[in-house]
C-alpha cells in the first residue's frame, strides 16, 4: 500500500505549510477563549489545533515517505474541516481561516484520494485478483475474437 511516489513530497510540504498557520491561530484562539471561559470556542480551537498538529506530523512523515502520513493527513483534515466549518457558522473564523482550515485540507484529501493506496490505477484496483477459468476463457475469446475461435478439442475449454 503506497501512494504515488511523485506526490509524496509535494503533499508533505503542502501539509506542513497548511498546518503552521492553523496551529498558530487555533492555539491563540483556544488560549484566549479559555481565559474567558467559553467552552464551545475552546473546544473548537483545541480541535483545530489537534487537526493542525496531525497535519504537521503527516506532512513530515509524507515527506520522508512513510505510509502512516496518509492516515494522519486524512484524520487531521477531517478534524480541521469540522472545526473550521463550525467556527465559520458561529462567526469565529473568517475568510482566511476557512481557506486554510477547509479549502486546503479538502485539496489534500482530494489528492490523497486520487492516488490509490495500492499504487495501481483506480479502475484495476477493484478487480478481483484471483483468476477463474471462466474469466480466462472470456479473456481468451475476446483476445482471439469470436469468429476465429474454434475449439479443436471439444472438452478442452469448458
Amino acid at each position: 500500500m503506497s501512494i504515488d511516489r511523485q506526490l509524496l513530497r509535494p503533499l508533505g510540504i503542502l501539509s506542513v505549510f497548511v498546518s503552521l498557520p492553523i496551529l498558530e491561530a487555533s492555539l491563540m484562539a483556544a488560549s484566549a477563549f479559555l481565559e474567558e471561559g467559553d467552552t464551545l470556542r475552546v473546544l473548537l480551537g483545541a480541535l483545530g489545533s489537534v487537526g493542525a498538529f496531525c497535519l504537521l506530523i503527516a506532512g513530515a512523515s509524507l515527506f520522508v515517505k512513510r505510509l502512516i502520513g496518509r492516515q494522519l493527513a486524512l484524520w487531521g483534515c477531517a478534524a480541521s474541516i469540522v472545526a473550521h466549518l463550525i467556527g465559520a457558522l458561529i462567526g469565529l473564523v473568517g475568510g482566511h481561516g476557512v481557506l486554510y482550515g477547509v479549502g486546503f485540507p479538502i485539496a489534500i484529501v482530494l489528492l490523497l484520494r486520487a492516488t490509490p493506496s495500492s499504487g495501481l490505477p483506480i479502475d484495476t484496483q477493484k478487480v478481483d485478483a484471483r483468476s477463474t477459468a471462466s474469466h480466462d476463457r472470456g479473456v481468451l475469446r475476446t483476445a482471439i475474437g469470436w469468429s476465429q475461435f474454434q475449439r479443436p478439442w471439444p472438452g478442452l475449454l469448458r
